[in-house]
């Protein structure tokens, strides 16, 4: 897109020139960035806002804890559906570097609502362990099939039908999607100040962030290093997400591994897969490790995002709101430094480094 706006021509024809063109002074990796870092300022907003409005089981009976769980969240799931909508129609129409970064910002916002409640609805409706271990997995895996299809099917349609295709179809499925979800300041603020939730989000922080690097800079890699199809640029991503979504499915049906067993293996194969990363320079080597990154991800993911409602339940009054703002605000922080700082360091040093 990047190209096109500039007319800096087609991947077909790619180079060095190209890469450096599209990426010039990090602005690939600023415009990559913009989207968690707005993400990351709006999740402490919309935790406390959840947390607020949130009910107390020893208050109300199932009836009304139904009732607010159907009607309580609709306001402000419309509302980040509907800034989702605008922001993605606006994407395909943008004519200029700054109209694409503002409209990012924009789905950051509306971002920050969708996956902040979406993990603490879950956490306030499953209340054993095991049980809400197999939803949280499945409510992971919902969210990693999204970037499963996301890089091939924005690049098949890019090149094959047009640039505006995929993000027009993106908006009218969004049309279709109707969420709910419900968070005060100073219990948000509780949690910042507990040393395990930190350790938890820290775990979550260090996996994304090694992802969010991948998913940017890789296919600018695949340029350097080759000259692929645009369709290839999408799929050379597509294994980090297959693997992810692979552990969410599976690792929370095998209580026999220990969750901080689970975790520790996951940090342990990314080193690895990072490591052989910055050498490998064919487009199925690519492939291979970044099956194994993905892999990684999801063992981490699996194991912390329960931890943390089992944290909430046992110190902290069920203010799953709040906690999995945070969640999502470690997430938001690798999406955002990953690209940020990697922008520069991929054009100032090489991908290696």
């Amino acid at each position: 897109m990047l190209a096109r706006i500039d007319h800096l021509g087609s991947f077909s024809n790619s180079s060095e020139d190209l890469t450096i063109a599209i990426n010039n002074n990090g602005r690939y990796g600023y415009l990559v960035a913009s989207k968690g870092a707005a993400q990351f300022l709006f999740n402490p907003i919309v935790g406390v806002f959840v947390t607020k409005y949130a009910i107390s089981r020893d208050l109300f009976d199932d009836f009304m804890v139904d009732l607010t769980l159907r009607f309580g969240y609709r306001k402000p799931m419309l509302i980040g559906d509907t800034v989702l909508f605008g922001s993605t129609i606006a994407f395909a129409y943008s004519g200029s570097y700054f109209q694409l970064l503002m409209t990012r910002i924009l789905q950051g916002l509306a971002s920050s609502v969708t996956a902040v409640t979406g993990m603490a609805l879950l956490a306030a409706t499953y209340l054993h362990d095991d049980e809400r271990s197999r939803a949280m997995g499945i409510g992971i895996g919902g969210l990693s099939f999204g970037v499963v299809i996301g890089p091939v099917y924005g690049s098949v349609l890019y090149e094959f039908v047009g640039h505006d295709v995929p993000f027009l179809v993106l908006a009218a499925t969004i049309l279709m999607v109707i969420r709910e979800f419900s968070s005060p300041v100073s219990a948000f603020f509780q949690l910042l100040s507990d040393p395990l939730i930190l350790i938890v989000a820290g775990n979550i922080f260090l996996l994304n962030l090694d992802v969010s690097i991948v998913m940017a800079f890789l296919p600018i890699r695949l340029l350097e290093v080759d000259a692929p199809a645009t369709w290839q640029l999408g799929l050379v991503v597509l294994p980090t997400s297959v693997g992810y979504l692979l552990a969410s499915l599976i690792f929370p049906r095998i209580p026999s591994i220990p969750r901080w067993l689970r975790g520790f293996l996951g940090l342990f194969i990314s080193v690895v897969c990072l490591v052989i990363l910055g050498w490998v320079v064919t487009f199925e080597g690519m492939l291979i490790v970044t099956s194994f990154l993905g892999l990684a991800l999801g063992m981490v993911s699996t194991a912390m995002q329960p931890i943390f409602a089992h944290l909430v339940d046992l110190k902290h009054g069920a203010l799953y709101g709040n906690v999995y703002a945070i969640s999502d605000m470690s997430v938001c922080l690798a999406m955002f430094l990953g690209p940020l700082v990697g922008g520069v360091i991929v054009y100032k040093y090489g991908f290696e480094w």
